[in-house]
């Protein structure tokens, strides 16, 4: 496979991951900035701290993302 085929599969599944965690976190009660937000805090790992704190089902949902 070549470099950019590779390249168009992470970049995919990279969107995916970040799609999945937005409505997961808008299934948790999150507004739709604050779930893009979450997710991409939580996927690059740069982990400010959470949009709003979290009971046992978000961490849970982020410990799964």
């Amino acid at each position: 496979m070549r470099s950019w085929g590779r390249l168009q599969i992470a970049l995919g599944a990279l969107v995916a991951i970040l799609v999945v965690g937005t409505v997961g976190y808008m299934i948790l009660g999150l507004g739709a900035l604050d779930a893009v937000y979450q997710s991409v805090m939580t996927v690059t790992t740069v982990g400010f701290s959470e949009v709003e704190p979290f009971g046992t089902a978000d961490k849970i949902f982020t410990t799964l993302l």
